[in-house]
Protein backbone atom coordinates (compact mmCIF):
# COMPACT_ATOMS: atom_id res chain seq x y z
CA UNK A 1 0.00 0.00 0.00
CA UNK A 2 0.80 3.40 -0.33
CA UNK A 3 1.92 3.81 3.55
CA UNK A 4 4.01 0.98 3.60
CA UNK A 5 6.09 2.41 0.52
CA UNK A 6 6.21 5.56 2.22
CA UNK A 7 7.77 4.06 5.24
CA UNK A 8 10.33 2.14 2.96
CA UNK A 9 11.34 5.03 1.45
CA UNK A 10 11.86 6.77 4.44
CA UNK A 11 13.64 3.97 5.89
CA UNK A 12 15.94 3.34 3.18
CA UNK A 13 16.56 7.70 3.09
CA UNK A 14 17.34 6.80 6.90
CA UNK A 15 19.94 4.52 5.88
CA UNK A 16 18.38 1.09 6.67
CA UNK A 17 18.91 -1.98 4.45
CA UNK A 18 16.26 -3.01 2.48
CA UNK A 19 15.21 -5.97 4.72
CA UNK A 20 15.60 -3.34 7.83
CA UNK A 21 13.05 -1.07 6.02
CA UNK A 22 10.35 -3.98 5.02
CA UNK A 23 10.55 -5.16 8.36
CA UNK A 24 9.96 -1.15 9.72
CA UNK A 25 7.14 -0.88 7.46
CA UNK A 26 5.36 -4.14 8.17
CA UNK A 27 5.25 -3.34 11.73
CA UNK A 28 3.58 0.46 11.44
CA UNK A 29 0.96 -1.26 9.57
CA UNK A 30 -2.36 -2.19 10.66
CA UNK A 31 -4.83 -4.88 9.88
CA UNK A 32 -4.60 -8.37 9.98
CA UNK A 33 -1.07 -10.08 9.72
CA UNK A 34 -2.36 -12.96 7.50
CA UNK A 35 -3.52 -10.57 4.66
CA UNK A 36 -0.32 -8.83 4.75
CA UNK A 37 2.28 -9.50 1.44
CA UNK A 38 5.47 -8.11 3.23
CA UNK A 39 4.99 -10.37 6.69
CA UNK A 40 5.14 -13.63 3.84
CA UNK A 41 8.06 -12.14 2.10
CA UNK A 42 9.93 -11.68 5.09
CA UNK A 43 8.67 -15.29 6.50
CA UNK A 44 10.07 -16.70 3.48
CA UNK A 45 13.16 -15.12 3.72
CA UNK A 46 13.90 -15.93 6.94
CA UNK A 47 13.37 -19.56 6.27
CA UNK A 48 16.41 -18.85 4.22
CA UNK A 49 14.29 -18.15 0.56
CA UNK A 50 16.69 -15.09 -1.19
CA UNK A 51 14.81 -11.78 -0.89
CA UNK A 52 14.05 -11.31 -4.43
CA UNK A 53 12.63 -14.77 -4.61
CA UNK A 54 10.79 -14.25 -1.55
CA UNK A 55 9.06 -10.83 -2.59
CA UNK A 56 7.85 -12.40 -6.29
CA UNK A 57 6.04 -15.34 -4.22
CA UNK A 58 4.64 -12.73 -2.16
CA UNK A 59 3.53 -10.75 -4.64
CA UNK A 60 1.93 -13.87 -6.23
CA UNK A 61 -0.46 -13.96 -3.17
CA UNK A 62 -0.88 -10.29 -3.04
CA UNK A 63 -3.78 -7.97 -3.90
CA UNK A 64 -3.87 -6.71 -7.22
CA UNK A 65 -2.55 -3.05 -6.08
CA UNK A 66 0.59 -4.23 -4.21
CA UNK A 67 1.89 -6.52 -6.88
CA UNK A 68 3.40 -4.00 -9.55
CA UNK A 69 5.52 -2.64 -5.97
CA UNK A 70 6.43 -6.25 -5.17
CA UNK A 71 7.88 -7.45 -8.06
CA UNK A 72 9.72 -3.55 -9.06
CA UNK A 73 11.44 -4.15 -5.83
CA UNK A 74 12.50 -7.97 -6.37
CA UNK A 75 13.75 -6.52 -9.58
CA UNK A 76 16.03 -4.01 -7.65
CA UNK A 77 16.79 -6.74 -4.85
CA UNK A 78 18.03 -9.31 -8.35
CA UNK A 79 19.89 -6.02 -10.10
CA UNK A 80 21.55 -5.76 -6.60
CA UNK A 81 20.78 -1.52 -6.69
CA UNK A 82 22.82 0.20 -3.79
CA UNK A 83 20.89 1.42 -0.68
CA UNK A 84 20.05 5.03 -2.55
CA UNK A 85 18.95 3.83 -5.92
CA UNK A 86 16.62 1.88 -3.70
CA UNK A 87 15.02 4.59 -2.15
CA UNK A 88 14.49 6.28 -5.30
CA UNK A 89 12.95 3.57 -6.69
CA UNK A 90 10.76 3.05 -4.17
CA UNK A 91 9.83 6.74 -4.44
CA UNK A 92 9.02 6.76 -7.60
CA UNK A 93 6.86 3.58 -7.17
CA UNK A 94 5.63 6.11 -4.05
CA UNK A 95 4.46 8.43 -6.55
CA UNK A 96 2.94 6.34 -9.32
CA UNK A 97 0.90 4.73 -6.48
CA UNK A 98 -0.26 8.40 -5.05
CA UNK A 99 -1.13 9.17 -8.43
CA UNK A 100 -3.27 5.91 -9.24
CA UNK A 101 -4.63 6.71 -5.42
CA UNK A 102 -5.78 9.81 -6.42
CA UNK A 103 -7.36 9.05 -10.06
CA UNK A 104 -9.14 6.62 -8.72
CA UNK A 105 -10.87 8.89 -6.11
CA UNK A 106 -11.51 10.99 -9.26
CA UNK A 107 -13.13 8.85 -11.21
CA UNK A 108 -15.17 7.41 -8.29
CA UNK A 109 -15.99 10.87 -7.71
CA UNK A 110 -17.19 11.99 -11.32
CA UNK A 111 -18.78 8.40 -11.76
CA UNK A 112 -21.13 9.03 -8.60
CA UNK A 113 -23.74 10.69 -10.85
CA UNK A 114 -24.11 7.77 -13.33
CA UNK A 115 -24.45 5.73 -10.79
CA UNK A 116 -27.54 7.57 -9.40
CA UNK A 117 -28.67 7.34 -12.87
CA UNK A 118 -28.62 4.03 -13.71
CA UNK A 119 -30.82 3.14 -10.38
CA UNK A 120 -32.80 5.93 -11.53
CA UNK A 121 -33.37 4.51 -15.16
CA UNK A 122 -34.27 1.01 -13.44
CA UNK A 123 -36.52 2.69 -11.59
CA UNK A 124 -38.54 4.93 -14.16
CA UNK A 125 -39.47 1.88 -16.07
CA UNK A 126 -41.55 0.29 -13.53
CA UNK A 127 -42.95 3.24 -12.07
CA UNK A 128 -44.12 4.46 -15.98
CA UNK A 129 -45.56 0.98 -16.66
CA UNK A 130 -47.54 0.87 -13.56
CA UNK A 131 -48.82 4.39 -14.48
CA UNK A 132 -49.34 2.96 -17.76
CA UNK A 133 -51.46 0.38 -16.34
CA UNK A 134 -53.37 2.15 -14.13
CA UNK A 135 -54.37 5.11 -16.53
CA UNK A 136 -54.42 3.21 -20.07
CA UNK A 137 -57.03 0.30 -19.44
CA UNK A 138 -55.85 -1.32 -22.46
CA UNK A 139 -52.02 -1.69 -21.10
CA UNK A 140 -53.67 -3.45 -17.76
CA UNK A 141 -55.29 -5.42 -19.54
CA UNK A 142 -52.38 -6.56 -21.53
CA UNK A 143 -50.04 -6.57 -18.16
CA UNK A 144 -52.75 -8.53 -16.42
CA UNK A 145 -53.55 -11.66 -19.42
CA UNK A 146 -51.27 -14.85 -20.18
CA UNK A 147 -48.74 -12.72 -22.01
CA UNK A 148 -48.25 -10.00 -19.63
CA UNK A 149 -47.51 -12.12 -16.73
CA UNK A 150 -45.34 -14.83 -18.65
CA UNK A 151 -43.63 -12.72 -21.33
CA UNK A 152 -44.14 -9.05 -20.94
CA UNK A 153 -43.19 -8.39 -17.48
CA UNK A 154 -40.47 -11.53 -16.88
CA UNK A 155 -38.60 -10.09 -20.02
CA UNK A 156 -38.56 -6.56 -18.86
CA UNK A 157 -37.60 -7.37 -15.26
CA UNK A 158 -34.55 -9.63 -17.21
CA UNK A 159 -33.83 -6.90 -19.14
CA UNK A 160 -34.04 -4.40 -16.46
CA UNK A 161 -31.61 -6.40 -14.57
CA UNK A 162 -29.22 -7.08 -17.27
CA UNK A 163 -28.97 -2.91 -17.66
CA UNK A 164 -28.28 -2.32 -13.95
CA UNK A 165 -25.34 -5.29 -13.92
CA UNK A 166 -23.72 -3.84 -17.12
CA UNK A 167 -23.73 -0.50 -16.47
CA UNK A 168 -22.91 -1.26 -12.68
CA UNK A 169 -19.60 -3.22 -13.94
CA UNK A 170 -18.89 -0.44 -16.50
CA UNK A 171 -18.80 2.18 -13.84
CA UNK A 172 -16.70 -0.35 -11.53
CA UNK A 173 -14.23 -0.76 -14.34
CA UNK A 174 -13.97 2.37 -14.86
CA UNK A 175 -13.17 2.97 -11.64
CA UNK A 176 -10.62 0.10 -11.08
Amino acid sequence: SGDQLRAIRSALASGAGLVDALRRAEAATPGPIAARPLTSALGAFGLGEPLDQALRIAASGAPAHARPALLTLALGVEERLPVPQLAALVGAMTDRQAFEDELRADVRARTGGTRAQIWLMAALVPLLSTYLALTVPFVGETLASDLGRFVLLPGAASLELVGVVLAGRAVRGAVG
